[in-house]
């Protein structure tokens, strides 16, 4: 399995990328040290992941260190909209990186693992068995609605 780094804002990212039992370097680009931590994280990386949710002042710095380390790197924003502005950032195909930004939106460990898969399958050629892109409802059964009060309630949809 190749070593993949994942640097990101995100805790959640982190640890569902610590859970998937995928080969991942992990950091927080909000608490890296870029001249300390960077060069140990990309050091045997075979593909990076940076994945910036907020304004991190450091991060223009790490960027420009993870281009120049060689490997190829994909750059994603937040939210579920494509952000084409740090996307640009990435070395592999528009398509690659709009797929990883999926896999990294659904969240969870099973589809860090298979982020691993398919980014070891389509940019590093290590041909492993992947499952299709996650799909989750636009809505995970729950939606609040205002009470008389004018305060929220929940309510599950079934």
């Amino acid at each position: 399995m190749a070593r993949i780094t994942l640097l990101s804002t995100s805790d959640a990212d982190l640890l569902s990328a610590l859970s998937s039992d995928a080969e991942y370097a992990l950091g927080n680009l909000s608490r890296l040290d870029v001249d300390i931590d960077l060069p140990c994280l990309l050091e045997g990386a075979k593909f990076v992941i940076v994945r910036l949710l907020d304004s991190v002042p450091s991060s223009n710095n790490c960027l420009g260190a993870v281009l120049s380390h060689g490997s190829p790197v994909v750059v994603l924003g937040s939210g579920e909209m494509l952000d084409m502005q740090r996307m640009s950032h990435s070395t592999v195909p528009i398509d690659i990186a709009a797929k990883a930004h999926t896999y990294l939106t659904q969240g969870g460990p099973a589809n860090l693992a298979q982020l691993h898969v398919f980014l070891s399958d389509a940019v590093l050629r290590v041909e492993q068995t992947r499952e299709p892109l996650p799909t989750q409802p636009d809505h995970d059964g729950h939606f609040f609605a205002a009470t008389d009060e004018g305060l929220p309630s929940e309510e599950i949809l079934t």
